[in-house]
């Protein structure tokens, strides 16, 4: 296991055919209809949208996680957020997503650093999930409006 410190970038860019203030909602105030991953099928995922407010995820039982902050909002424009991760002890992480109007649709651009212990493990699963996750899971989302269901896609 690679438990020396590390820094790693990852950016990404894609094209979503849905308007900027929709995706904007989705990654703030819609974030439990489309996130996939979660501690507990059953919970639900959250963004404060607000600077200062807390991003993570409320357990049924009355528990839950916290896996960041919002530390720059600007609506629909862009979002920051900053964590030491729940996901992974030793490891932390600064991710910034903006949006620009781009036709009928918008450019979204996600930046994200991740900083401590850094895994070549940790390094794939953020690199290969991010894209997977806004590819996929936000993209359906704001095209199609199919999202998270326990168990599956609504």
């Amino acid at each position: 296991m690679d438990h020396e410190y590390r820094h790693v970038k990852i950016e990404m860019e894609m094209r979503i055919d849905a308007p900027r203030e929709k995706v904007f909602a989705a990654l703030t105030t819609e974030f439990d209809n489309w996130w996939p991953h979660r501690y507990k099928p059953d919970s639900t995922c959250y963004v404060e949208a607000r600077e200062g407010g807390f991003c993570g995820e409320k357990f049924k039982n009355g528990g839950g996680a916290v896996t960041g902050m919002v530390v720059y909002y600007d609506p629909p424009h862009k979002i920051a957020a900053s964590s030491p991760s729940s996901l992974n002890r030793g490891t932390n992480s600064y991710s910034v997503d903006t949006l620009t109007e781009d036709g009928n649709g918008c450019l979204y651009k996600r930046s994200m650093d991740l900083w401590g212990s850094v895994s070549e493990e940790t390094e794939r699963m953020f690199r290969d999930g991010t894209r997977a996750l806004m590819e996929q899971a936000l993209r359906a989302y704001v095209e199609t409006g199919k999202g998270y269901v326990q168990g599956g896609v609504k």
